[in-house]
């Protein structure tokens, strides 16, 4: 009951985010001006998910991770917003409940079972699923109810109460005074490879971001079709990286994360650059080349965070908040990148960003390749 109820959580979770960047081609946002909403709230939020995975460690996982769930609902409320300024706060919002859910989920996972890596990337997969399916989802709801998309929040008045209620293991109780010198204490010791796996992971989330920003209007500049930009390209992309998954999982018991990694942001690599200089493809190849994509590359959040968990095991809601939100607070400045590329380059403004974001992807591995090599035998072992 404990792993469903969290891969419920993060399915909603990770639904909410995928509704930004449908929403802001459907409703015809300024890339730029997108680009910039998206870089400042992700920023600005995500920086705390370190703070939130600290005092998740500390006994309040439940109340952050209920917290992240009901904030971030707050992006379906987006068909209200009129200005900037409004569109600013509620993708603020979202970010914000990311940020708390993903170390509070995350450290909760982490602790069902003894094969962390397995766990963690089962725990994945449920936001995997609800980011794959939240723009066809998304587009229908929005058609169905003219312009709206707030009926999404009802699944909320059951998932609560659930969470609220249930009992997850290991669950401590607050500690009373909070010691700020032992924040970063379990992190010193690891400093060195846990330094290098952040730059990893601030460049590939980067990449990974301005992808998923950028693919509706990639695929309409491309002259696709608009199933595809309105959602079956985004499910096709988040389906391959779900099922590659289960793969890894497996192959975490033969070969060491560096060398997944590795596998997979080179080809990952050949692929993106692949769709974006080639001509428009039929639908069924177009569909395997977006699997793929992200069967490879979008993998590397989930495997370099399963690598900081084994590297500290003692503390995994810290490290994930380190690895993940403290990573992708500038993470999130990549698609604000993209947008200003956008309007630079007017005669490409969205092929011609995403051809030079691409590049830190192989740019990401030679942190990756620096982590003594020692810590990727211990975990392979």
């Amino acid at each position: 009951m404990s792993l469903f109820l969290l891969l419920i959580s993060h399915f909603y979770v990770d639904f909410c985010l995928g509704v930004w960047p449908i929403y802001k081609t459907w409703a015809h946002i300024d890339l730029a001006t997108a680009g910039l909403i998206t870089g400042i709230a992700g920023f600005s939020a995500e920086v705390l998910q370190l703070f939130f995975g600290y005092m998740s460690d500390r006994g309040y996982r439940k109340k952050i991770m209920l917290f992240g769930i009901l904030i971030s609902s707050g992006v379906l409320l987006l068909p209200f917003a009129h200005s900037s300024l409004s569109l600013f706060a509620l993708i603020f919002c979202l970010m914000l409940g990311s940020s708390s859910f993903h170390p509070s989920g995350m450290g909760f996972a982490s602790r069902l079972f003894a094969t962390k890596n397995r766990t963690i990337l089962f725990f994945t997969s449920g936001g995997a699923l609800g980011l794959a399916f939240s723009q066809l989802i998304f587009s229908k709801t929005i058609v169905l109810f003219n312009g709206q998309i707030f009926p999404l929040l009802f699944p909320l008045l059951f998932l609560i109460p659930l969470v609220w209620r249930h009992p997850f293991p290991e669950e401590t109780a607050p500690t009373q005074r909070t010691n700020w010198r032992e924040f970063f204490q379990p992190l010193k010791k690891e400093r060195r490879p846990l330094s290098l796996l952040y730059m990893a992971q601030v460049g590939s989330y980067g990449a990974q971001l301005t992808f998923l920003f950028l693919l509706p209007d990639l695929l309409r500049a491309k002259g696709y079709s608009d199933w595809l930009a309105k959602g079956g390209g985004h499910l096709s992309l988040v389906l391959g990286s779900l099922s590659s998954m289960l793969l890894i999982a497996f192959f975490l018991h033969k070969w060491s994360h560096k060398t997944l990694l590795f596998i997979g942001k080179t080809c990952g690599t050949i692929l993106i650059y692949f769709f974006l200089f080639a001509p428009p493809l039929p639908l069924p190849a177009t569909l395997a080349i977006l699997a793929l994509i992200g069967g490879t590359s979008f993998q590397a959040t989930a495997l370099i965070t399963a690598w900081g968990h084994h590297i500290v095991p003692s503390h995994p809601s810290t490290v994930s908040g380190l690895l993940m939100g403290f990573a992708w607070c500038l993470s999130n400045l990549v698609p604000s990148l993209a947008g200003l590329f956008s309007r630079l380059l007017p005669y490409s403004p969205v092929i011609l960003p995403m051809k030079l974001i691409a590049l830190i992807l192989p740019l990401s591995l030679v942190p990756l390749l620096l982590v003594p090599s020692k810590r990727a035998e211990q975990q392979a072992a």
